[in-house]
């Protein structure tokens, strides 16, 4: 049987309209950087994965309260400056993100289990976990800060 090719209005019908120009925004950000789009089918709705260099960069993936966008920010370190001038809300999140239990202790998780994110934000240490440090709400306060979010990350990996 042939593998059906991805689309982002897949996604796009498990979610409010509401969302949708923001999708398609950042969908055409990460393609036009060369991320390759890829559709799986979850419990509520599909997930969007794009990667590039057979590493993920980002996803999109439904909840109840609406889409939330996960983003892999591997270089985040490089770009903690940009990282400072997030807003409460989502510096919130990145707080309140689980700790990366290899980085605190390398036994207490899979080996298979790639390593969190360490970086500094204004004096404050972070060893998050890299499936929950960057997963924020897509709404229209947080889209332009997701969207240079991604831009540093495409960027460093492009370097």
């Amino acid at each position: 049987m042939a593998k059906k090719e991805a689309h982002i209005e897949d996604y796009l019908n498990d979610i409010s309209p509401d969302y949708a120009d923001f999708i398609l925004a950042l969908h055409q950000q990460l393609t036009e950087a060369g991320c390759l789009l890829e559709l799986k089918q979850a419990a509520n709705g599909h997930v969007v994965s794009y990667r590039k260099d057979k590493r993920i960069v980002a996803n999109f993936v439904s909840r109840k309260k609406g889409p939330l966008i996960r983003i892999y920010g591997e270089n985040v370190s490089k770009y903690a400056a940009f990282i400072e001038t997030l807003p409460d809300g989502m510096m919130k999140a990145v707080a309140k993100a689980p700790a990366c239990k290899r980085l605190l202790n390398p036994t207490d998780c899979s080996s298979r289990c790639p390593m969190g994110y360490d970086f500094m934000v204004k004096g404050e240490h972070y060893q998050k976990c890299r499936y929950n440090c960057f997963l924020f709400e897509i709404n229209a306060g947080n889209f332009p800060h997701i969207k240079g979010l991604l831009e540093n990350e495409l960027a460093e990996r492009a370097a």
